[in-house]
């Protein structure tokens, strides 16, 4: 069974969201609903492109692997720069969302599958204790033409 747990991942914005418009007057993702989780852009021109970068860092003792990261739609795509973190480490989430064709309130999702590993193949114990668990994040924007 799957578990939803997320204690042991903390997950901070990497940097600002940057939104890649033709407008520099488009706002760009000052939002108070952000956190580590979510992020609003805010009112944004359809057809920007949008970008966020989350952090996925390893707070357990053991070792965690990504094991598949699915969008909730083919105008979403996320990239992870690594799919191994010892405890300890971190690895950035980028997530893109191409907002063409899309009006007014916009949620997407991206979903983490992350597998939580043993100390060594030969531990019993700790093969036992291995779980997986699934972290929801979401962009959202309001669309303007």
């Amino acid at each position: 069974m799957v578990k939803f747990f997320a204690a042991w991942i903390f997950l901070a914005a990497l940097s600002p969201s940057r939104v890649f418009s033709s407008d520099p007057a488009v706002p760009t993702g000052e939002n108070p609903r952000n956190d580590e989780y979510s992020w609003d852009f805010g009112r944004v021109k359809e057809g920007s492109l949008l970008e966020h970068d989350f952090i996925i860092s390893n707070r357990q003792e053991n070792p965690i692997r990504i094991k598949e990261i699915v969008t909730s739609c083919s105008c979403t795509a996320s990239k992870i720069t690594r799919k191994e973190l010892a405890p300890g480490e971190s690895t950035v989430l980028k997530v893109h969302f191409k907002t063409d064709g899309y009006k007014g309130r916009v949620y997407q999702y991206v979903y983490v599958n992350i597998e939580k590993l043993g100390q060594s193949k030969t531990d019993k114990q700790a093969a036992e204790q291995a779980e997986d668990s699934i972290l929801r994040f979401k962009i959202t924007a309001d669309l303007i033409k």
